[in-house]
């Protein structure tokens, strides 16, 4: 089969539940992946000697190439058959959690993240846009959203249980795990996911010309207030556990019970109500970072809080890649790539002002950021409905 956009498609229509638990399984571990050192700051601080600032950076410089290259390496394996890049990108994920696994020095754990973002720069865009063209017909959107509660599911389960285990046992043998699991995907993957040829067409629209689009530019707008807010906290976490006298990895599986209850409202709802949840979404996470902000000492309300903050967090994936493919009819993964270039951009500039923050003002200033950053979403939200339904 022929789509529209130049890409060849076999067995379209066809697609397997094994083919979604493993694309949903992908997502699910490039989003664990992202923010594993999250929840091992100190174990890696202490292995290597340095600052928790320092540590934090491993979650920045994974964004890196995402910030400045998602766009054209998009563009550039356009034309690439899908199958073969996606078996690539999963395979040499692998193999940079292992070196990260094994590491003698941050120098070379550093890198490995580095390198590791690369994949993630090619990886996310294309995700949504592969699966629509395998999706059967008219099931697309619901095809998607499938595969991206994998993110969710990092989110609750993954994250929580890598710093589980890297608290009972190393955070080495966490990042050994992980390389395992991409490796297995790999190998299943192999078998069980379809070929999509690239883009047979040679028309790659320049950023530029999707850039003049006015709901391209909301857009990013709006995904830069929420990474502000969501990650000049969340990187933090265990430092607000640690205020309120709780475990970090209790406080991660209520941001994550929070995350899946909101993702399993938001499949259901995404198509009709698009607007009307992201302004949910931003509505619950201004009230969340109120609430810790006032309460951060009072442990029960603090976990009731992660609850709310989890639901602001669980379905943006969903919600922005919705709202993106949305915005052009053809060549998706160019519209997607600009999301997910500023996304990591953000997460970049986030971190050195959450850093930054923190140092000289504890945890409080981090909160204040946030909650500004979700006033600023909600407010540009509610101004620019008219892109956002």
């Amino acid at each position: 089969m022929q789509q529209s956009n130049g890409q060849a498609v076999e067995n379209r229509g066809t697609l397997s539940p094994i083919t979604i638990g493993l694309l949903g399984s992908l997502t699910l571990m490039f989003y664990t992946t992202e923010l594993a050192p999250s929840g091992l700051l100190t174990q890696i601080a202490a292995a290597f000697d340095q600052s928790l600032s320092t540590v934090a950076w491993l979650v920045a410089i994974y964004t890196l190439p995402s910030a400045f290259l998602a766009i054209p390496l998009t563009r550039f394996f356009a034309r690439f058959n899908r199958r073969r890049l996606l078996l690539a990108i999963i395979g040499f994920l692998g193999l940079m959690n292992g070196v990260i696994a094994l590491s003698p020095s941050f120098s070379w754990v550093f890198l490995a993240r580095l390198l590791s973002g690369g994949c993630a720069a090619v990886f996310w865009p294309m995700i949504a846009p592969y699966t629509l063209a395998i999706a059967p017909p008219l099931r697309g959107g619901r095809t998607i959203a499938l595969v991206l509660t994998g993110s969710s599911l990092g989110l609750s389960l993954g994250v929580p249980l890598t710093t589980a285990i890297g608290r009972w046992t190393s955070w080495r043998v966490t990042f050994g795990l992980i390389s395992a699991l991409f490796i297995l995907i790999t190998l299943l993957g192999w078998r069980y996911f379809p070929t999509v040829e690239g883009n047979r067409s040679g028309k790659v629209p320049h950023p530029k010309t999707l850039m003049k689009l006015p709901g391209i530019r909301v857009g990013l707008a709006m995904v830069m207030a929420f990474v502000i807010a969501q990650y000049s906290t969340y990187v933090y976490i265990q430092m607000i556990a640690k205020q309120a006298q709780l475990n970090p990895i209790v406080m991660q599986l209520l941001f994550g019970i929070g995350a899946m209850g909101a993702i399993l409202v938001v499949q259901r709802l995404v198509d009709e109500h698009l607007h009307r949840i992201l302004l949910a979404v931003s509505a619950f996470g201004l009230i969340a970072m109120i609430g810790l902000l006032f309460f951060i000492h009072e442990p029960l309300l603090v976990m009731l809080w992660g609850i709310v903050w989890g639901m602001s967090f669980g379905p943006l994936s969903t919600l922005f890649q919705t709202t993106f493919t949305r915005q052009v009819e053809h060549n998706k993964e160019i519209a997607v790539s600009l999301e997910a270039s500023t996304f990591d951009l953000s997460i970049m500039l986030t971190t050195f002002l959450a850093g930054h923050l923190f140092d000289h003002w504890g945890i409080q200033g981090n909160l204040m950021l946030a909650a500004l950053a979700f006033a600023s979403a909600f407010g540009l939200i509610y101004r620019y409905r008219q892109f956002l339904q």
